[in-house]
């Protein structure tokens, strides 16, 4: 076990142990581009590669498994295209066979691919769109939306433990109501609300509550209308629309232990494992577990966090690929912040200590969490592709909470109230077949499919009881009648 770092992790301390050399002893890449079979050799060996753009442009490879050799599976891939890849100084030089090496400087190269997308020493820039609705992958370059993406190192360096901190930092969005009241973000885009969740691609109309930040890999924000890409009900997705990318396996060995604290007593922990589970590759996994509990920076408001979350790769032959990806997650506040509410002011009063929450400890929201999905691509041939996906999200939830109510006669209170448990239940899918083809020296991706979901509230009758107790509130905190 070795120290990795130890981070500044807003507005706490967190401490990273990273339990992994990333010793790769054999690749193996499915893929039939030659670009991304290079792109997934060099990020198995951890290494930069450089080459020129047009060399790899329109060419393919054959899938490789179980090279126990850097060169020999660089050599495999490349095997037939007239290139050859040559390791100087910690990078992966991509060269024509018969150009001659011995006085080569990075001047002569016209195009640079960075392996490492979005890193922190990329400033966090990211070329490669993982799910842009029915084009799937995508280079963000080439995609007609203004978009913009936080990698998992931005999230894993920037943002400390809930949505909230993601939406800040980016100013496309507003925040209208934070986690600490509702149990999760509603994000407004240019002044429309959409609370809707995407994962993967696969629209989800129960919303975002459910996802872990521990879990993601990416978050991918596009602003503007998105009713082509994902659909549009009750005025969802006219401002933008929030894809969140799960974690995928990884084909080498990947062993991260984070442990802090957010704040107050809030302290923290986090694994996040994966590996190839045999040694041909055909099955490889991804484990994130995580457990927050403890005190906030509030007075007497408590926040208790479980995840446990897992995929599991098949590559059932070298064009067929099987995902399956489940999760569990429970959240729960005690005291949560309030929404207050005024009426009838001319002069505003002053404003509120931000230490305390002036919420009654009788008062909590609750939500249970339960995801499955399962993901196919299937390579046809060098033409088509087809890509289908399914997922079944149910939330449930409780919660008792109170809105009090600012009036030029003193404080009062709006609809107390406290809810049975009750359940949200999604079904999505999507299916896609691609077409690749030319024409003379332009390339065309040609995709026909059909994606929908399904969405039902369960509850019991009368399970909403209002004005509870209708008292009045001081600043102080709750008074009875």
């Amino acid at each position: 076990m070795s120290l990795k770092y130890s981070k500044i992790m807003v507005p706490a301390l967190a401490l990273a142990l990273n339990l992994s050399l990333y010793a790769q002893e054999s690749y193996t890449t499915h893929t039939k581009s030659l670009k991304e079979a290079i792109e997934n050799i060099a990020k198995q060996a951890n290494l930069p590669y450089i080459a020129d753009g047009t060399l790899l442009e329109n060419k393919t490879t054959k899938p490789i498994t179980n090279i126990t050799n850097l060169q020999s599976a660089l050599d495999e891939v490349l095997e037939g295209s007239n290139l050859k890849a040559v390791i100087q100084e910690g990078t992966i030089l991509i060269v024509e066979k018969e150009r001659n090496l011995s006085n080569t400087t990075l001047e002569v190269i016209d195009f640079v691919v960075r392996t490492n997308d979005g890193t922190a020493e990329d400033g966090y820039v990211v070329k490669e769109l993982k799910q842009v609705g029915p084009w799937g992958e995508k280079s963000l370059q080439d995609t007609p939306y203004s978009m913009t993406v936080m990698p998992q190192e931005l999230i894993e360096n920037s943002i400390a433990g809930d949505m909230d901190q993601l939406y800040k930092m980016n100013p496309i969005i507003q925040n209208s109501t934070p986690m600490s009241v509702d149990g999760y973000p509603i994000a407004v885009f240019r002044g429309f609300t959409n609370d809707i969740g995407i994962i993967d691609g696969i629209r989800l109309s129960s919303n975002s509550r459910g996802i872990a930040m521990e879990e993601l890999e990416r978050v991918e924000i596009i602003n503007g209308l998105t009713g082509f890409m994902y659909g549009v009900s009750g005025g969802e997705g006219i401002g933008g629309t929030t894809n969140y990318v799960l974690k995928r396996p990884t084909y080498q060995q990947l062993t991260n232990l984070t442990i802090g604290n957010y704040g107050g007593e809030q302290y923290f922990a986090h694994l996040d494992l994966g590996d190839k589970l045999d040694e041909k590759g055909k099955f490889a996994y991804r484990l994130n577990v995580s457990y927050q509990d403890g005190e906030t920076s509030k007075d007497d408001q408590n926040v208790e966090k479980k995840l446990i979350s897992g995929a599991i790769d098949w590559n059932v032959t070298d064009n067929f690929q099987l995902q399956l990806e489940a999760a569990h997650k429970f959240w729960r506040i005690d005291r949560p912040d309030n929404r207050f509410y005024t009426q009838g002011f001319t002069d505003w009063p002053e404003a509120y200590d931000n230490e305390k929450t002036f919420s009654p400890d009788w008062t909590y929201n609750q939500t249970k969490t339960d995801r499955v999905g399962l993901n196919a691509t299937w390579n046809i041939n060098d033409i088509f592709t087809l890509r289908t996906a399914y997922m079944y999200k149910k939330d449930n939830r409780e919660f008792i909470i109170i809105y009090p109510i600012l009036t030029p006669s003193g404080w009062t209170m709006y609809k107390p109230s406290k809810t049975a448990p009750y359940d949200t239940i999604s079904h999505s899918t999507y299916t896609y077949l691609d077409s690749k083809f030319d024409t003379g020296n332009i390339s065309h991706k040609l995709t026909f499919g059909i994606s929908g979901d399904t969405y039902k509230e369960r509850k019991y009758a009368n399970s909403n009881v209002y004005d509870i107790n209708p008292s009045y509130v001081t600043p102080s905190g709750l008074t009875e009648d």
